[in-house]
């Protein structure tokens, strides 16, 4: 009897130990799940809970001082994380896992979410102290950097870069500071980062190395780099003749269709004035005449960044195409149609791009997306509102009902296209018509015009 008395408390002690050990795992996971999605007061319960059940899981502490931050309770956080930082100093090498924990999935699970708690630690306490300390601000960022695996740590990392790039400015340090800045611009393209280097050069007294990344921070959405540039990045008289004479230079032999001499010129006028919004859009629209569609998409972006035009969206789109990305292009050609309703050729693209998406999807997995063709169809018959006669709509119109199974529609706009094009109506190959005619189409277009002339000839 009392040998079985012994092992039932000794099953007692182990199942209420393994129990204690899964409360404050599970309170540590809710927690994170919750800090995750911004809940940060109930995240902090959670947080707490843990604490109370293990005291030295300084996983817990970390993440409540974060919560904490969000909050504005930088005093709570700073003591929360600086616990945290205690426990990673005292561990050997700043070890991660701890070594008492088992090898359960849950286990894992913290272990997996935890990854980057020493990074977080030092960021966060920098963030904190870099309101009135820049110089232990710094220390903090450097140690949290001591621990990123660039690759891996992505996220964290560019912003690491940049706060030590911002404290080594407020500090001075211009060099250093443009040398952690790029280091965060070459990881990720961060808008705060162009715009901070700008202003590095600017302090440097160095306005046209500054105005370049005032202007990439522009293009990224920065809208003090905007205001900076207005006030900054100005061209005067002369040079705006300059810039003209280029500009012009480059018109003529853009004109001749000598596109690589009037890229060259277009880059002379920009370089007298960054802001000449035409010469960006005229070097993109060469590129593409040289079928060279990465630059010519970039030189089209950095246009609509100075002028919301639609013509620059438009061939900004015909680039997109091209590069075959096509939800690029769709949301290119609906900010078209945005800017000027009666732009009909973007209606006909928007068309042709969901036809596209459509038959592609059917090619590869016997079953289209039905909002695909509805869409298509609907574009193709605005653009016909617009140019009803217009051959290129007529057969996007007659393929979209032809794969549509509307037999009837697809022959009822067929006819309309043999109306105006009668060679259509012969045996020659119809897609060497209509790309005879000026019409370009992707071959997976060209496979869909073909088999629905050769399906409506019987």
């Amino acid at each position: 009897m009392r040998l079985k008395r012994l092992l039932l408390l000794s099953a007692f002690i182990f199942l209420s130990n393994v129990l204690f050990s899964q409360s404050y795992q599970d309170d540590y996971l809710k927690g994170y799940k919750l800090l995750e999605k911004a809940n940060y007061e109930e995240s902090i319960k959670y947080f707490t809970k843990s604490i109370n059940s293990k005291p030295s899981f300084y996983y817990s502490y970390v993440r409540r001082g974060i919560a904490n931050y969000y909050l504005n309770n930088t005093d709570a956080a700073l003591k929360d994380i600086e616990e945290g930082i205690k426990a990673i100093d005292d561990m050997p090498g700043g070890a991660l896992y701890d070594p008492n924990y088992g090898s359960s999935s849950v286990d894992f699970d913290i272990y997996y979410k935890s990854s980057t708690i020493p990074i977080e630690a030092f960021y966060y306490k920098g963030l904190i102290l870099e309101t009135g300390n820049f110089s232990e601000a710094l220390k903090c960022f450097i140690k949290a950097n001591d621990f990123v695996d660039e690759e891996a740590d992505k996220k964290l990392s560019y912003l690491i870069y940049y706060h030590i790039g911002m404290c080594h400015f407020n500090l001075g340090d211009l060099e250093n500071s443009i040398t952690f800045l790029v280091r965060s611009t070459i990881v990720n393209e961060y808008a705060p980062s162009y715009f901070q280097i700008g202003l590095c050069y600017l302090r440097l007294n160095d306005n046209s190395e500054a105005c370049k990344y005032f202007r990439k921070a522009k293009i990224l959405g920065s809208n003090e780099a905007a205001q900076y540039i207005s006030s900054n990045c100005g061209s005067n008289s002369k040079d705006q003749g300059i810039a003209d004479s280029y500009f012009n230079q480059g018109i003529e032999n853009y004109n001749r269709d000598y596109y690589r001499e009037a890229i060259t010129f277009f880059k002379k006028a920009i370089k007298y004035n960054p802001d000449m919004n035409e010469a960006y859009f005229y070097e993109g629209y060469c590129y593409e005449k040289l079928n060279e569609y990465n630059d010519a998409v970039n030189c089209y972006t950095i246009a609509i960044t100075y002028c919301d035009s639609a013509k620059y969206y438009f061939r900004r789109g015909i680039s997109y195409h091209y590069l075959k990305q096509t939800e690029l292009k769709i949301k290119d050609y609906k900010k078209v149609v945005e800017i000027n309703p009666n732009h009909y050729l973007a209606f006909d693209n928007l068309g042709w791009s969901y036809l596209e998406n459509y038959y592609s999807w059917i090619l590869s997995t016997k079953r289209g997306l039905e909002k695909d063709i509805n869409n298509s169809v609907q574009y193709f018959l605005k653009a016909l509102e617009l140019r009803p006669n217009d051959l290129d709509v007529l057969i996007g119109l007659s393929s979209a009902f032809y794969i549509y199974d509307k037999e009837n529609k697809c022959k009822e706009y067929l006819k309309k296209a043999f109306s105006v094009e009668p060679k259509l109506k012969s045996g020659f190959n119809k897609v060497n018509v209509l790309e005879n005619m000026g019409y370009f189409y992707s071959e997976t277009e060209k496979r869909l015009i073909s088999e629905m002339f050769d399906k409506m000839k019987k």
